[in-house]
C-alpha cells in the first residue's frame, strides 16, 4: 500500500467521523457509558451503539448519501467498525485513566468482543430488512436465558460473546458474525 491510498483512507475515515459525531448526537451520549465500570448497563449501551452505526444507515437507507461522497461499501463498512473500535478504546482509555475502572484492559477487551458480535448481528438484521435492535435483543435474550438455565461449566458459555468464559473461543464467534455480516452486506447491498 503506497503513502498516497493510506492518505485517502485516513481522509475518508476523518469525514465519516464528523458526519458521523455531527449527525448522531446521541453517539455521543452513549460515549458516556463506556466509562462505567464493566457491567450490564454498559454491555446494553454498547449494544444500542453498534446498532446506531451502519445498520442504522442501512435500515434507514441512507447509503445512497454515503456513496455519494467518496466512500465505497467497503469502505463504509471498515469505517462505522472502525468508529466504534475508536469510541470504545477512548471510552476504556478515559475510564482507566481517572480511576473509574482499574481493570479498563478486561473491559475493553470484553466490550470489543461483544461490540464485533453485536454490530454484525445488528447489521446482517439491517439488511435483511429487520430493524437494528429486534435481532440483537433476541439473541442477548437467549444468550442470558441460555446461560443461566444451562449449568456454569456448560461449554455455551465459552463461546458466548455475552459471558466470554474464554476470551479466545469467544473472540473468534465474534469474527466469525463479523465476516458473515460483512459477506452479507456486500451481496445484498450490491443488489439494491
Amino acid at each position: 500500500m503506497n503513502e498516497g491510498t493510506m492518505l485517502r483512507r485516513i481522509r475518508a475515515f476523518e469525514a465519516y467521523l464528523q458526519i458521523e459525531l455531527t449527525r448522531k448526537w446521541a453517539l455521543a451520549l452513549l460515549f458516556l457509558f463506556f466509562l462505567l465500570p464493566r457491567s450490564g448497563l454498559l454491555f446494553l449501551a454498547v449494544l444500542f451503539f453498534a446498532a446506531s452505526l451502519l445498520p442504522k444507515d442501512v435500515q434507514s437507507r441512507r447509503l445512497s448519501l454515503y456513496l455519494a461522497l467518496p466512500f465505497t461499501r467497503t469502505g463504509l463498512f471498515w469505517c462505522s467498525f472502525g468508529t466504534g473500535l475508536l469510541l470504545m478504546l477512548l471510552g476504556a482509555l478515559i475510564s482507566g485513566a481517572i480511576g473509574i475502572d482499574p481493570d479498563w484492559a478486561s473491559k475493553l477487551i470484553s466490550m470489543l468482543i461483544f461490540f464485533v458480535a453485536y454490530f454484525s448481528i445488528s447489521l446482517i438484521g439491517a439488511v435483511a430488512g429487520r430493524d437494528t435492535l429486534t435481532l440483537p435483543i433476541l439473541a442477548l435474550f437467549t444468550e442470558i436465558t441460555a446461560g443461566a438455565t444451562l449449568r456454569v461449566e456448560h461449554p455455551f458459555r465459552a463461546f458466548s460473546p455475552f459471558y466470554q468464559e474464554d476470551l479466545l473461543y469467544s473472540g473468534l464467534v465474534a469474527l466469525l458474525l463479523l465476516a458473515a455480516a460483512f459477506t452479507h452486506y456486500q451481496i445484498v447491498v450490491k443488489r439494491q
